[in-house]
């Protein structure tokens, strides 16, 4: 008989969970919603959030982000999740689904191997960005292998020798709920406010188009600066909203005509999937391969590089034909409607599934 959704306890495990900020942290709490929908039974293994029941809350009294380098942190959070979690007496498949970088997935090795586990998972949410030896040896024995990046998915495959799964992230459902648009804005950027982001970029292009409106949503260490910046630059077309809810933000996407992600890095681009949800174009800057979801002149952009010129230009060519714009959009929301969560969850336990089947003695 084959192995069913109802047979399997995957304990997820990642040190943070909403309303923890991060975008990996959303992954991981959507994911998990989606598969219990589907009928597994998801454990999330976690340190400081919210989870629903049943979870494994550890080491509850300590601040594991305090904790630097990320390989002790992952070796702590790991060893009291071994304490934690005893070997199950029922008939459940105890899987093990790992998310984080090559640390975590070298740590999680022995919760693995505590609770007896028929197959663990790998998730790379960021860039590879360790030498080679340490993914291939940290990833010794994982059954299956996933990035939320394009270009990760790719590098890894050459690393490992072996197939990699590229399971971007996806918008909540909010964002395709035709509701009431918020505040008009021409030009909206959404992501937290730390260096990565380049949210200062956002800010030149500002300045060079004083006749647009800019919305910047979302929270972090930078905004301070970045607030002080634009008054120094004299940007009075710009406007800083903060971290707000989903559905804050999803509003605003429908006010918005075009959306803007000037990063250096990205795994998933889930603030632009969000936003091709609600029906905008999106500019996106090279900060991953985009090839799997931007075509330029159909529904967006992809800039050659961080030049002012370049970004600025890219905004003005989906601004400036109002049919053209709304066709873009029209095409991104059909995109869109195929990165839903129920599909992502789908497809993984599918895999998982699937690799189970092939590994029955």
């Amino acid at each position: 008989m084959r192995i069913a959704p109802e047979d399997l306890r995957i304990y997820r495990c990642y040190p943070w969970l909403p309303p923890e900020p991060g975008g990996m942290e959303r992954h991981i709490a959507a994911l998990t919603i989606e598969q219990r929908r589907q009928g597994c039974d998801v454990v999330p293994v976690y340190n400081a959030g919210v989870a629903k029941q049943p979870a494994v809350r550890v080491l509850s009294g300590i601040n594991l982000r305090s904790i630097k380098p990320a390989a002790l942190r992952d070796f702590a959070f790991y060893s009291a999740a071994i304490s934690s979690i005893g070997p199950t007496h029922d008939n459940k498949i105890a899987v093990v689904h790992v998310h984080g970088d090559y640390s975590a997935f070298l740590a999680a090795r022995m919760l693995a191997w505590r609770l007896k586990a028929s197959m663990t998972i790998a998730t790379l949410h960021e860039s590879a960005i360790a030498a080679p030896m340490h993914y291939r040896v940290s990833m010794m024995g994982y059954g299956l292998v996933l990035a939320t990046g394009w270009k990760e998915a790719q590098h890894l495959e050459k690393i490992l020798g072996r197939q990699v799964h590229h399971l971007p992230s996806a918008p909540l459902d909010t964002f395709f709920d035709p509701s009431e648009a918020g505040a008009p804005c021409d030009v909206i950027t959404v992501g937290s406010l730390v260096p990565r982001k380049r949210t200062e970029l956002v800010l030149a292009c500002a300045a060079r188009l004083p006749h647009l409106r800019f919305s910047i949503y979302g929270e972090g260490i930078e905004r301070r600066r970045l607030e002080a910046l634009s008054i120094a630059m004299n940007c009075q077309n710009v406007a800083f909203h903060g971290g707000v809810s989903s559905e804050k933000i999803a509003a605003a996407l429908r006010g918005a005509r075009v959306f803007l992600s000037v990063s250096a890095t990205e795994g998933t681009p889930t603030a632009a999937l969000e936003a091709m949800a609600a029906g905008l174009p999106v500019v996106l800057t090279p900060s991953n391969d985009y090839s799997w979801l931007i075509r330029n002149d159909v529904n967006g952009y992809v800039t050659s590089g961080w030049e002012i010129e370049d970004v600025t230009c890219r905004l003005v060519a989906c601004l400036a034909d109002e049919d053209r714009r709304r066709m873009m959009g029209k095409a991104n929301r059909a995109i869109a409607e195929t990165h839903r969560w129920n599909s992502k969850a789908r497809f993984l336990t599918e895999r998982v599934l699937d690799c189970l089947e092939v590994a029955k003695p």
